[in-house]
């Protein structure tokens, strides 16, 4: 018996023991955690969320040919295309795997057996870096695969394949420790780490900014340690290389534009330190930054505690001659980045502050910053791994370590308990009639495109799932960061639906989009070739109502649709500063600002009329606000007209006002402002397409 122990707690193991152990934990990990189905690609999870995007991205892409770049379908947001990394469907695997596409099963997919790759790579990386940092132990290697596997921030990334990942982090500072510590493996670990960026790349870009935010501290410390400038740049320069050419073969340049939400996406200051069953606290202030969770975990935090204290009693000899400044720097930035420009501490802001203009281009192509302290995070917890499996009180950290693995799975087993809640969701048969609907067509047109419309992604992500599966085309995607032209001109859509085409129309998009409707969906609404089914119009060359329709649960379309007046009553307009009373907005005396806008609908090309319905208390000479017609608030705001909202006597008056554009007018508003003078009263407001 103490043979063994003194085998797998004091004497080193070869390399072949650790990665058996390693592995030995991860399987124990996946098995409990994940039913066999998941791994097939069967279950709940896969029809909704992020997970549908990646599946369906992988399917567009599978079944399509060859296009430059590499990663580019055409058959989701068709014609055009886009690359499936905005679809984050792992490149990596896509491009290996579509070559073979004949050969595998029907509708096959590899996101869900990604997770078990991820958490096998998490494991054996952490085996390796613990060996790189000295301890060479079977314990060593078990210890550190467990802490790993069960880390917080790599549960939570569930639903997020891709970024599931995190085992490359770790073989990166792997890298950085084998090359500082042992000049014999400098060159190599130089190798592994441009290799480490351009894999990062092809799984997320994401892991490519953490590995080579180690890549370049590792040859800026190889550069202060005296290994020779000269060889630094030529790693910078061969690693811009490599990445360019892949950015270029694969289409990663210009694929996609920034997009904000830097402060929103943060970490929070507290997040490190609660999150878990036994730490519990507010870790959100923006509502995004559970994008930023980075919880240590109760047993995390009690290894950083002990690692800390043991390293300032048993300060190691020669601990000097290690020296790694552009490390620490490294970890350093990574943390301001994390936290942003605005510091939340639980639920308080703590400070603000702004960056330049030129930062614009990282902060919105990186606006997820919470992210990047991942990398912290695994350097803090392996140094303090390292420095309590090397105490000379041997029995000390085995104890302190098998305490602080049994905290941190109590700890994190509502976590694990979430996680495993989806992954065990059973496939449920969807009820809605939309695969026998679409059966024969080859083009499926939705409209408005994703990001135009006013409802949620879900609707997207659904009719997009079922075009992969189907083999159809799909005219726009939940894709992330797609820049997108809205209304008809900006959508390409055809003058006429051809027999194998199925339109489809969120019916709730219909107030915001009546005077922007495709000329083909009102050809087909006049020859009765249009119905409704399950909220969704949907219009199909040569459709007629009949027992189909019925079975689908279809009803008929009514003229309204064609309508070019809209009138939106007070009830349906949003106010800042009025009050509602009956079906009128009223303004509060002395409480100037805005008393109505919206209705947020969305004009074609020609002339309109706009008229707002109100009455003033003041006399017809006086003033009590004014009135503006704006429109694509979201963007850069135009205003199209403006004027004075004079006095009334009380009296009921339409204010009216035309105007022409020669380009389509997204999310149109009518506003009235109160000054506070008088008494306003809002009865509602009109838009009439002229001509």
């Amino acid at each position: 018996m103490r043979r063994i122990a003194k085998a797998i707690f004091v004497f080193a193991c070869p390399t072949w023991a650790a990665v058996t152990m390693a592995v030995a934990v991860a399987l124990a990990y996946v098995t409990y955690i994940y039913p066999l189905d998941f791994f097939r690609g069967t279950g709940a999870y896969f029809a909704d969320g992020d997970a549908a995007q990646h599946v369906s991205g992988w399917l567009f892409y599978a079944h399509d040919s060859w296009h430059f770049p590499l990663l580019r379908t055409s058959r989701l947001n068709a014609p055009d295309g886009v690359s499936i990394a905005l679809t984050d469907s792992i490149p990596l695997v896509a491009l290996f795997l579509k070559p073979l596409t004949a050969y595998l099963p029907q509708g096959f997919q590899y996101i869900g057996l990604w997770h078990g790759v991820a958490y096998l790579l998490q494991a054996l990386a952490a085996a390796v870096l613990i060996r790189v940092l000295g301890c060479r132990t079977l314990f060593a290697a078990g210890v550190a695969a467990a802490f790993a596997v069960t880390w917080p921030a790599l549960s939570n990334r569930l639903g997020h394949t891709s970024l599931m990942t995190h085992g490359l982090i770790l073989f990166a500072l792997s890298a950085y420790f084998a090359g500082r510590w042992d000049t014999r493996k400098s060159r190599l670990a130089g190798v592994i780490l441009i290799a480490l960026s351009a894999i990062g790349l092809v799984v997320h870009p994401y892991l490519l900014a953490m590995i080579y935010a180690i890549f370049l501290a590792y040859v800026l410390d190889m550069g202060v340690a005296g290994e020779g400038w000269r060889l630094q740049g030529l790693r910078i320069a061969t690693s811009l290389g490599v990445l360019t050419t892949l950015m270029y073969l694969l289409g990663y340049v210009g694929s996609a534009g920034g997009a904000g939400g830097f402060d929103y996406f943060s970490m929070n200051m507290a997040s490190p330190f609660c999150g878990g069953l036994l730490l519990h606290c507010q870790i959100d202030a923006t509502g995004g930054q559970a994008e930023g969770f980075n919880y240590f975990g109760a047993g995390g935090l009690l290894v950083l505690a002990a690692g800390a204290l043991s390293a300032i009693r048993n300060p190691r000899p020669g601990a000097a001659r290690h020296r790694y400044p552009f490390l620490i720097l490294m970890a350093g930035t990574l943390t301001l980045y994390a936290l942003s420009t605005t510091w939340y501490l639980a639920g308080d802001k703590v400070l603000s502050y702004s960056l330049p203009s030129v930062f614009k281009i990282v902060t919105g192509t990186f606006r997820a910053s919470g992210r990047f302290f991942w990398v912290v995070g695994y350097l803090l917890l392996f140094v303090a791994l390292a420095q309590l499996l090397k105490s000379k009180a041997r029995l000390v950290p085995v104890a302190v370590l098998a305490v602080a693995l049994a905290v941190q799975w109590t700890d994190t087993s509502a976590i694990r308990k979430n996680v495993m809640e989806a992954v065990h969701r059973p496939a449920q048969e969807d009820p809605k009639p939309w695969n026998a609907i679409l059966a024969g067509a080859r083009h499926l047109i939705m409209y408005p495109a994703f990001g135009c419309g006013h409802g949620g992604p879900e609707q997207y992500l659904y009719f997009q799932n079922l075009a992969a599966r189907q083999g159809l085309t799909f005219n726009t995607g939940y894709i992330a960061r797609l820049r997108t032209s809205c209304g008809v001109a900006g959508a390409g859509l055809p003058a006429e639906f051809d027999e194998d085409a199925v339109f489809i129309m969120p019916q709730s998009e219909l107030p915001f989009i009546r005077f922007d409707l495709p000329p083909a969906l009102t050809s087909a609404v006049k020859r009765d070739e249009c119905m409704v089914v399950d909220g969704i119009f949907l219009c199909r060359r040569g459709l007629r109502w009949g027992e189909g329709a019925i079975h689908w649960g279809a009803k008929a379309i009514d003229g309204l649709m064609l309508e070019t007046k809209a009138e939106y009553s007070a009830n349906e307009l949003p106010t800042v500063v009025g009050r509602r009373k009956d079906e009128r907005i009223v303004s509060e005396i002395s409480r100037p600002g805005i008393l109505n806008y919206g209705p947020y609908v969305d004009l074609a090309p020609g002339t309109y009329r706009v008229s707002i319905e109100y009455s003033c208390s003041m006399a017809t000479d006086g003033q009590c606000g004014s009135w503006d017609v704006v429109a694509d608030g979201a963007n850069k705001m135009r205003n199209i007209s403006q004027g004075l909202l004079r006095g009334t006597n009380g009296s009921s008056v339409s204010l009216s006002a035309d105007f022409t554009s020669d380009r389509s007018l997204p999310a149109l508003e009518i506003r009235s402002m109160y000054d506070g003078n008088g008494v306003i009263e809002i009865y509602g407001v009109t838009v009439e397409r002229r001509s």
